[in-house]
C-alpha cells in the first residue's frame, strides 16, 4: 500500500504524479525484467508513445507498422529463439484480423499471447476474440493500465521463462 497509509490503488497513485509512484515504477522494473513485447501499429506517433512507456517499465520492446514486418520479426526472433512473449496490436489496423490468424496458423498455443488495443467500436471485441486475440486492453492506453496488465496478466509469463532460465 501507499506510504501515507491510504486506500488508493497503484493507478491512482501514477495519475497523481506521487513520489510513491516513481518508487513502485522502479523496483517493479526489475520484476518486468526480460519480458519481450512486439508493437504492431501503423501510427508512428502511437507507436513511439506506446514503445516508450514500455521502455520505462523495463519491458524489450521492437515495433512494426504491418503485417508482414511482424511474420518476419516473429519468425526471425523465433529462429534465434529469442521470440516474443507479448505482441501488442491496434486493432484500428484493417490487416488486424488477419495478422492475428496468421499468428495463430505459425505459432504454437500458448507461445505468444496476443493483445488488441481498441478504441472500443461497437463489435469489435467479438470479432478481436474469434481472431485469435488473448486479451483486450482500450484506448488511450496509459502507463499505469499497461503496467497492471503487465504485472497482474502477464506476470506469469515471466515466472515461466525465469523459472525455465534456473
Amino acid at each position: 500500500s501507499p506510504p501515507d497509509g491510504s486506500a488508493k490503488t497503484v493507478a491512482e497513485y501514477v495519475a497523481s504524479g506521487s513520489e510513491w509512484r516513481r518508487e513502485v515504477f522502479v523496483r517493479e522494473k526489475r520484476t518486468l525484467d526480460g519480458l519481450r513485447v512486439l508493437l504492431l501499429d501503423d501510427n508512428e506517433l502511437t507507436r513511439s508513445y506506446h514503445q516508450s512507456m514500455l521502455a520505462r517499465l523495463g519491458v524489450r520492446c521492437c515495433h512494426t507498422a504491418n503485417g508482414a514486418d511482424t511474420m518476419h520479426e516473429l519468425k526471425q526472433a523465433q529462429m534465434l529463439e529469442d521470440g516474443y512473449d507479448i505482441i501488442l496490436i491496434s486493432w484500428s489496423m484493417t490487416e488486424a484480423p488477419g495478422v492475428v490468424r496468421e499468428i495463430r496458423n505459425v505459432f504454437a498455443e500458448g507461445d505468444i499471447f496476443i493483445v488488441g488495443i481498441t478504441g472500443a467500436q461497437e463489435n469489435e471485441e467479438a470479432q478481436m476474440l474469434a481472431s485469435g486475440v488473448d486479451y483486450i486492453l482500450e484506448k488511450p492506453l496509459y502507463q499505469a493500465v499497461l503496467y497492471r496488465f503487465l504485472t497482474d496478466v502477464c506476470g506469469g509469463i515471466l515466472q515461466r521463462k525465469r523459472s525455465v532460465d534456473a
